[in-house]
């Protein structure tokens, strides 16, 4: 057995893009960790624009480390430090087995490669964020927020037998008489801090504040969590608490406890994934609520990509009335065809009622429009006519009990991103938004361009908002105008800086934002 190591490079393209994150598929992640940054080539230069946050086997989650926006299907590479291992002595000579044994053995070389590749490391990052903003007309309208936010991860205790995990941030206004007082659990937000011990090979416990892939979706959880392999499933056991809904601060009258069984297969280049999972949370010594829980995804059909994931009671207690019946309580379903290099086909239907968000800087017609559009059917198409030029159009529909009228959404948008001559990129923006209570359209234009080989990113950008809230006919009339630069002050450390000025009849805001962020 030897090893040599050498840098490969891994092209990916951008499959989803969200307010907080963009999603990269690749053939294969193996190699690709959390906190690894993702490139993106601009005149035969990579320029870096994505952190890594989150892995599975055929993609990755990120955060923009820079003010280029990447587009749908835009190319997004990796620089993978492969350390490959010859494994003559894990597996056995194919010819000797069977077809079916050969597969396996296949996909098991994979783990083994992957697992060979880990190496032992430590990362963190810390952010120290100033969001300030000022109305010329009410100075009660004007505030300054303070933001600092701290991560780290490392698998280099006790002999990579124990992993330490963390993430927790600190905000405050400066009117607020007790931002520096830690007792008040009003500004701390601690949202993973945890131990993991692997005992062996197949099996890890974990302990502390976390959330685990396989049951993400019932959110953060204090206890412990006890995880074995066997075969091709994984199985695990969750008991402990859920945090306060409200400050999410440690209490101990929402216990909960459940187990989860989930299992992963490849064929050929194609994947699955799958969990199911029940679970009892109660209110003191009370059943609240008993469900099971199901996540699927699969690539297996060609060019397709199908997401799956449901919530289903079979008990409840809402006001003091108990019910003992199958209610489904949350639906997820999304689809993605890349029916060819030039056009992509997308369709969502969303119904899920327990969506949390983290802290953000989301003004109140930004979180209007989000709010409005996630749940209910969406539709659309990305279409590439020429090289850099993307077109999209999508479309949103939804009907929810406490409606008077159904809901829909438009949105269309043009992006060129390699603008010849400027070597920079531009978008043009349309939404426009029509349910029970406001409708309103946005109009926007942004262009980004970087400087000094990526070191330096700029953007300038302008929007137009027409609201109107129908239950009492006021009309919200904006007309926005900023600007972003960032910039690579040394090593793994930037300095970004928004400024924004908001019209909105007499009334004048700014906003600026300011963040320092350090990567090691």
């Amino acid at each position: 057995m030897f090893s040599q190591t050498n840098i490969e490079k891994i092209a990916g393209r951008v499959t989803f893009i969200s307010i907080q994150k963009i999603y990269v598929g690749y053939e294969s992640t193996i190699g690709i960790n959390i906190g690894d940054t993702l490139f993106t080539e601009v005149n035969k230069k990579l320029l870096p624009v994505v952190r890594v946050v989150q892995t599975s086997s055929k993609s990755v989650s990120g955060e923009y480390i820079s003010d280029i926006k990447l587009v749908m299907n835009q190319t997004v590479i990796a620089l993978v430090k492969n350390k490959v291992e010859v494994i003559e002595k894990i597996l056995p000579d194919s010819s000797s087995i069977d077809s079916i044994n050969a597969a396996k053995m296949k996909f098991n070389s994979q783990i083994i490669k992957s697992e060979k590749r880990i190496t032992t490391q430590s990362r963190g990052r810390f952010s120290l964020q100033s969001y300030t903003g000022l109305n010329n007309e009410f100075s009660n309208y004007s505030f300054q927020r303070w933001r600092y936010s701290f991560s780290y991860y490392s698998d280099a205790l006790m002999d990579k037998k124990l992993i330490f995990n963390n993430y927790m941030t600190y905000s405050y206004k400066n009117s607020d008489p007790d931002k520096f007082r830690l007792s008040s659990n009003k500004h701390l937000r601690i949202y993973d801090l945890s131990l993991k011990y692997l005992i062996n090979e197949k099996s890890s416990v974990t302990v502390g504040r976390f959330i685990d892939n396989a049951v993400s979706n019932i959110g953060a959880v204090d206890g412990a969590l006890y995880k074995h392999k066997f075969s091709f499933f994984e199985g695990g056991i969750i008991a402990g608490r859920r945090p306060n809904w409200d400050n999410n601060s440690t209490t101990n009258i929402l216990p909960q406890f459940g187990f989860f069984l989930s299992r992963n297969d490849s064929i050929n280049k194609s994947f699955t994934s799958n969990s199911f999972a029940l679970f009892q949370q109660m209110y003191k010594t009370s059943i609240d609520r008993r469900f099971i829980y199901f996540q699927h995804y699969n690539d297996f059909i060609p060019l397709t990509q199908i997401n799956f994931s449901s919530e289903v009671d079979f008990f409840s207690m809402n006001k003091g009335i108990r019910k003992s019946e199958l209610s489904l309580t949350s639906f997820y379903f999304s689809a993605r065809i890349s029916a060819s290099k030039m056009l992509t086909f997308n369709a969502s239907y969303d119904a899920r009622k327990n969506v949390v968000y983290l802290e953000s800087f989301k003004s109140f017609i930004d979180s209007l429009y989000e709010n409005e559009t996630r749940q209910g059917l969406r539709v659309g198409a990305t279409v590439r006519p020429v090289r850099d030029v993307y077109i999209g159009l999508n479309f949103g529909h939804r009907f929810m009990g406490g409606d008077t009228k159904s809901s829909s959404n438009y949105n269309g948008y043009v992006t060129w991103s390699q603008v010849p001559y400027l070597l920079g990129s531009a978008s043009l923006n349309f939404s426009r938004l029509l349910n029970s209570f406001s409708n309103g359209n946005i109009i926007s234009a942004r262009f980004s361009k970087p400087f000094f080989e990526g070191r330096l990113t700029t953007s300038i950008y302008a929007s137009n908002t027409a609201w109107t809230l129908s239950q009492n006919n006021i009309s919200i009339s904006q007309n926005l105008f900023g600007f972003d630069i960032t910039q690579q002050l040394f090593g793994k450390s930037f300095l970004s800086l928004n400024a924004e000025m908001i019209n909105s009849e007499r009334n004048i805001n700014y906003r600026f934002f300011i963040e320092i962020n350090t990567r090691f």
